[in-house]
């Protein structure tokens, strides 16, 4: 089934490496023009390049949402492209939105949607057996990109996958 994604998911992690990790997972990834622009000024950062690549390859596809007023109304709390996946994937009835801002999170769960964030992206790779460690992962994501994880969750996140 397909998902709507904000930036973060995208860009955490291509940045590590792992951006076909989105593409196990679902079977496209679309994603609202106002994501795209958000890629513009990190164009030349890792990763990125494969974001671009994956949107070549048709399994990330760019929409624009048409509810404007949603998008409006969602700007008074959240960023332009938190607002739009949000709004793109309530037009598309898609239930599952790839997003890690607690503030988008939250309003996406108001709105009736499923949030899922990199970490929730990772625990179910390895449940499907497509990845040996969330640890590895989730120390890079940490170290090289400067994804905060509190230490709890971290700890959570290692339990969850059996890893602690």
């Amino acid at each position: 089934m397909p998902a709507v994604s904000n930036t973060s998911p995208l860009f955490n992690l291509a940045a590590i490496d792992q951006l076909s990790l989105l593409h196990h997972a679902f079977d496209q990834i679309l994603i609202p023009d106002a994501v795209l622009h958000e890629l513009e000024p990190v164009r030349e950062y890792p990763g990125v390049q494969a974001i671009h690549e994956a949107i070549a390859q048709g399994w990330i596809v760019v929409r624009t949402p048409h509810d404007v007023s949603r998008i409006r109304i969602l700007e008074q709390d959240l960023g332009r492209g938190e607002a739009a996946a949000i709004a793109l994937a309530l037009e598309l009835g898609l239930p599952r939105i790839l997003i890690d801002e607690r503030d988008g999170s939250r309003m996406a769960e108001q709105s009736g949607l499923e949030p899922v964030g990199v970490l929730g992206v990772l625990l179910r790779a390895k449940r499907e057996g497509h990845l040996e460690s969330v640890k590895e992962l989730m120390m890079a994501l940490r170290d090289e990109v400067g994804f905060y994880i509190h230490q709890s969750l971290f700890q959570k996140v290692l339990h969850l996958a059996g890893e602690d």
